[in-house]
């Protein structure tokens, strides 16, 4: 069982109506199965970057990239979990064997450690014209100063 709500929605419309792109702060509840014993359950709060496109005449998602801000046992604060990692979670960078195979590799994330400053990451969208004006809500970049 995962359930995240998504109550912070920015969304940008392109000037010419065929592209958008979205990010939220999501909470939520998460149940990891784990190969040996119950599953385990987690808090976990996590920012999405979405980008959508149009197709006869009905809003797609395109691309999505979750960065997870933290994710912790329940029971657990996540300063805790973010200096030990439960022995069940995988090293970070790679996926959930118990949750199964990606269909591409982990990206960019870097979720809440005491020992660094938080990136600003996905910056809420600019107003842009087309497509080719822009760079996807998915992508890696730096928040300008």
């Amino acid at each position: 069982m995962i359930k995240h709500t998504p109550p912070t929605a920015v969304i940008e419309i392109a000037e010419d109506g065929h592209t958008a792109k979205g990010v939220w702060v999501s909470p939520g509840h998460e149940t990891f199965p784990v190969a040996k014993g119950p599953p385990k359950a987690h808090w976990s709060w996590g920012r999405y970057a979405v980008d959508f496109r149009k197709e006869d005449g009905k809003w797609k998602i395109w691309h999505l990239h979750v960065r997870t801000t933290f994710r912790t046992p329940f029971g657990q604060d996540w300063v805790s979990t973010a200096t030990k990692r439960p022995d069940y979670l995988p090293e970070q960078g790679q996926p959930q064997d118990s949750i199964g195979v990606a269909d591409r590799g982990v990206s960019f994330n870097e979720p809440y450690h005491p020992n660094r400053a938080p990136k600003y990451q996905p910056i809420p969208p600019d107003a842009y014209k087309t497509w080719a004006d822009t760079f996807s809500a998915t992508e890696f970049y730096e928040h300008p100063a």
